[in-house]
C-alpha cells in the first residue's frame, strides 16, 4: 500500500488552516451568525470549500435586510454570510470572493482581521483620494482570486 504524500500534506494544510482560523471563526459565529440565525435572519446553506455558509433569509427582518444594502457577503474565519443564496448566478462570484477571504484567514489566523483593519486605516489616513475598503490589499487580492475586475477607478473614494 502506498501513501500519497502530496494528499497527506494537502489534508494537513487544511486542518492546520482551519485550526489557525478557529478563533476568528468562533467569534464570527458567536457574535454575528448565531444571533441572526436565532431570530430567523439567516439560513444555513451548507459547506462550500472549507467554509460554513449562511445566507440572508428572504423573510429576514427589514432592519437586517437594510443593514445588508450595498454588501454582497462577509467572511469571518471559516464562516461566510451572503446577502443572496449562493446558487444564484450573481451570488456565485460573491461566494468566490468570500472564499478568498477564508483562505487569507487560514494563512494569517487571528492576525488577518487586525492586518485588514490596519491596511484600511493606513489607506484612509495616508491616501485621502483612495477607498480604504476597495483599495485594501486583502480586498484587491480577493477580487483577483475571484476573477472580479480590479481597476484604478474602482480604488477611488
Amino acid at each position: 500500500m502506498s501513501v500519497n504524500v502530496a494528499r497527506v500534506f494537502e489534508i494537513a494544510k487544511l486542518v492546520v488552516g482551519v485550526a489557525w482560523a478557529s478563533p476568528v471563526t468562533l467569534a464570527g459565529l458567536l457574535m454575528h451568525v448565531l444571533p441572526m440565525y436565532a431570530i430567523g435572519g439567516y439560513e444555513f446553506v451548507g459547506v462550500r470549500g472549507n467554509a460554513l455558509v449562511w445566507a440572508l433569509r428572504k423573510r429576514a427582518p427589514m432592519w437586517l435586510r437594510n443593514l445588508w444594502r450595498g454588501w454582497g457577503g462577509n467572511a469571518a474565519g471559516n464562516v461566510i454570510v451572503l446577502r443572496e443564496h449562493p446558487d444564484r448566478w450573481d451570488s456565485a462570484r460573491v461566494l468566490a470572493h468570500e472564499l478568498e477571504h477564508v483562505k487569507q484567514c487560514s494563512r494569517m489566523g487571528v492576525f488577518q482581521p487586525v492586518a485588514y483593519a490596519l491596511c484600511s486605516l493606513v489607506i484612509w489616513v495616508g491616501c485621502p483620494n483612495m477607498s480604504g475598503y476597495r483599495a485594501n490589499p486583502f480586498e484587491v487580492s480577493a477580487r483577483i482570486g475571484a476573477k472580479q475586475p480590479v481597476s484604478e477607478k474602482l480604488l477611488k473614494r
